[in-house]
């Protein structure tokens, strides 16, 4: 009978062979993390570096949504500095598209594991009892 671990490690899971990747907001919410008194034109900044670091160490190339991110980052940064917004505007504006984007991630990977769950082989428990030279053998699967 055939097995597969998963584990759940910091937001990844690891099956067998494969594991997911990090997700373009990540980068952004691990600068705001590290540094809380961070700038939003720093955390810009250091998100980026994270992200196309990652990408290159990786050797990945960056998704449209990844890369549209990290232009509306960059944007929500210059309108801090051209006095269009608050710098507590725009953090707080990230915060939100944070919090919403790491909702979906979190749906999608409970969605990928309930679907590594639903093709993994049933567990069967069975027992027998024995009369004479007869045995019954009752299976039940779960």
């Amino acid at each position: 009978m055939k097995r597969i671990l998963i584990i759940f490690v910091f937001g990844l899971f690891v099956t067998g062979c494969e594991t997911t990747t990090i997700g373009y907001h990540e980068h952004y919410s691990n600068c705001m993390t590290i540094s809380s008194g961070a700038s939003i034109e720093e955390i810009s900044k250091c998100g980026k570096e994270k992200r196309l670091t990652y990408l290159s160490d990786t050797d990945q190339k960056g998704s449209l949504e990844g890369d549209t991110y990290m232009l509306w980052v960059d944007l929500l940064a210059k309108s801090v500095k051209d006095g269009e917004i608050s710098e507590t505007q725009a953090k707080m504006t990230l915060l939100e598209k944070q919090q919403v984007l790491a909702s979906n991630q979190r749906d999608r990977e409970l969605q990928a594991l309930q679907n590594t769950i639903n093709t993994m082989p049933k567990t069967y428990n069975c027992s027998s009892t024995g009369y004479g030279s007869t045995v019954y053998t009752n299976c039940t699967g779960y």
